[in-house]
């Protein structure tokens, strides 16, 4: 075999191994797009804030399910016990661990129907706990705004072992 065969296929293997290590280095690194590889904030987290507690799961692809005891708590229905529904909602990545995470649920304070709403950043303290801020608002059906309030939760992730 002469001497130039011998360079193209060793020039053919570096290639192919540069290509795979480069590709598997770009596999391991976290998307800016939920749903695109790996993202810290995907999994299910308990949290607490305004005199209340709730499950969350952030899921790949940008979306939320979450469930609290708020409807029973007198800061957020100070005139009765109001029942309200599951949360959802998108989040999206804003920074290298900012968040920016919105919910909408339906509450039926003392037989009425409220719209709340809840927009919040999102802060990763660890890979394990998170801190978000930011305003509730509660509307009627017709979307004419009854209220709001500043929030602040805290999470520690929910894990299975």
């Amino acid at each position: 075999m002469s001497l130039i065969w011998r360079l193209r296929e060793w020039l053919v293997v570096a290639i192919a191994g540069f290509v795979l290590f480069v590709g598997l280095l770009w596999a391991q690194q976290p998307s800016s797009r939920p749903g695109l590889g790996f993202d810290p904030l995907v999994g299910t987290w308990n949290f607490n804030g305004a005199g209340f507690q709730g499950t969350v799961s952030f899921n790949a692809g940008g979306t939320s399910v979450e469930f609290d005891n708020s409807g029973r708590s007198p800061q957020v229905t100070p005139n009765g016990i109001a029942e309200d529904t599951i949360s959802l909602g998108p989040w999206e990545r804003t920074g290298t661990s900012t968040y920016l995470w919105k919910t909408q649920n339906f509450a039926f304070p003392n037989g009425n129907v409220v719209v709340a709403k809840t927009s919040s950043t999102l802060t990763l303290m660890s890979s394990d706990s998170f801190t978000a801020t930011g305003e509730a608002q509660f509307f009627d059906l017709n979307g004419n705004l009854l209220a709001s309030a500043p929030v602040t939760f805290n999470g520690t992730r929910f894990a299975a072992q």
